[in-house]
């Protein structure tokens, strides 16, 4: 492909129209490797002079962005969101061209694939469920590369949220309804400036009045921003599984004013509840009832981009009929909108990290790795569904059955990559059970059924 693609110059009038977002195998394109994307779209110009962001909800597996022949930056992960600042970059009286250069490559069967892998994607590049199974050189068929995530321009005046993180802390045994927030809050500013923050918690699947706002005179300073504080929640409702009790959530609405004037906006959905692990045991605890989980793996589909709202609650009321109160979700991260579901069905989530089986022992790689899960553990921080971190899915240290497998099999394969993975990780969610490795069926999602007599089973149509 020539070199000038990304420029706004650029005839590509003779491109394949194609819908984003979507994976390119769903738009008849079977390749791995390089697709580049070109839209052209304008801007009201009354947003001129406001703080733009270009927001990418899901791109796999890495992202070059242009925006009017200026290069953006770069961004490897296929789960995770991210966002270019492009006030600067935009053009108000003229067409803008925003270019992609998206990246899912093909690994070299042997050498790379499948013990030494470095794409951190998990059952999306192998496994013995997806197409071209796990052992066969067609093992990576179907490529899931594209940008499967919704694409879009946020604006705001003057000052952008970015990230709130809610932590509830509840004591249990003083507890009488009163529980505490902890919150981070991260945000971009454009210019230095005072203004007034203000919170309000209010019920969001249940009926309540909401509490009064609270509000703190903050200073904003250019670029990123953060702040930490702390509210009372009293009469708190807690969040539970479904055949415990309701999964109460919250709502957080975040406001940034400036003399009466609303900056920005944003609303941050979570449930007050605690969950532990009693050590060296498999029993579980949610507020401090014992409770036995019954579980399953579960994988909605090889491209993300086809999995919907009402696709993944079918999935959710099916697992809830078959008794089901516990989800793993296997080597893989699923579309943000599987864990708002989970969270209003009371079903709690074991979450896997995309890495499944061998991976390059590189030093650059584990610095990659580490990144990409601190991102998710943040992605995904403030659903209470979810119960569990677990890093890596059967990695080489584990799985001596590899050495019938692989000729260059080593037992120490990814130990170090997975003591580094934990080390990092446990201190940014110290909230929940973190787990160096999950073999395909933890034993505290497993359960057995002994047959006493005859037994029906219906399934919808």
């Amino acid at each position: 492909m020539p070199a000038d693609q990304y420029l706004p110059t650029r005839d590509d009038r003779n491109w394949k129209a194609v819908s984003v977002p979507s994976n390119w195998y769903l738009q008849g394109e079977d390749l791995s490797g390089t697709v580049w994307y070109r839209h052209t779209f304008k801007v009201d110009p009354q947003l001129q002079g406001k703080v733009a962001q270009l927001v990418f909800a899901g791109v796999d597996y890495t992202a070059d962005v242009w925006l009017n022949g200026q290069y953006l930056g770069f961004h490897e992960g296929y789960f995770e969101p991210f966002s270019f600042l492009v006030s600067d970059q935009l053009k108000f009286q003229e067409n803008n061209v925003l270019v992609v250069k998206v990246d899912s490559p093909y690994e070299e069967p042997g050498r790379v694939w499948s013990l030494h892998k470095r794409l951190i994607k998990g059952v999306f590049t192998h496994h013995d469920a997806r197409p071209g199974g796990a052992w066969s050189l067609k093992g990576q068929a179907q490529n899931t590369g594209g940008i499967w995530g919704p694409v879009s321009l946020k604006v705001s005046d003057q000052v952008a949220i970015d990230a709130v993180k809610v932590t509830p802390q509840i004591k249990l045994e003083t507890h009488e309804g009163r529980a505490d927030l902890s919150l981070s809050l991260t945000y971009t500013g454009a210019v230095p400036k005072d203004f007034d923050l203000s919170l309000t918690l209010e019920p969001h699947n249940f009926s309540g009045a909401p509490s009064p706002p609270v509000r703190q005179k903050k200073t904003l300073n250019p670029g990123v921003n953060q702040f930490t504080f702390k509210l009372t929640q009293r009469e708190a409702q807690l969040w539970w599984t479904w055949e415990h009790g309701a999964p109460n959530l919250y709502k957080l609405t975040t406001e940034i004013f400036e003399a009466n004037q609303r900056l920005d906006c944003t609303e941050t959905v979570f449930g007050f509840r605690t969950i532990e692990l009693e050590p060296g045991s498999q029993t579980w605890r949610l507020n401090g009832k014992r409770i036995f989980l019954r579980g399953t793996n579960y994988i909605s589909s090889q491209w993300l981009s086809e999995m919907s709202p009402s696709k993944y609650a079918q999935d959710l009321d099916l697992m809830k009929r078959a008794n089901i109160n516990a989800i793993r979700v296997h080597a893989h991260i699923e579309a943000e909108t599987f864990y708002r579901l989970c969270d209003q069905a009371g079903i709690v989530v074991w979450q896997d990290f995309p890495l499944q089986w061998g991976y390059t022992d590189d030093p650059g790689f584990a610095v990659e790795a580490i990144r990409q899960a601190k991102g998710m553990v943040n992605l995904l921080y403030n659903h209470p569904s979810i119960i569990t971190w677990s890093l890596h899915n059967e990695p080489p240290w584990d799985a001596p059955w590899m050495k019938l497998m692989y000729a260059d099999y080593n037992p120490e394969q990814n130990r170090k990559l997975d003591d580094t993975l934990f080390a990092n990780l446990r201190a940014i969610d110290p909230s929940r059970h973190l787990a160096r490795f999950g073999q395909a069926y933890p034993a505290s999602l497993d359960y057995r059924v002994r047959r006493t007599g005859s037994a029906k089973f219906s399934f919808p149509a």
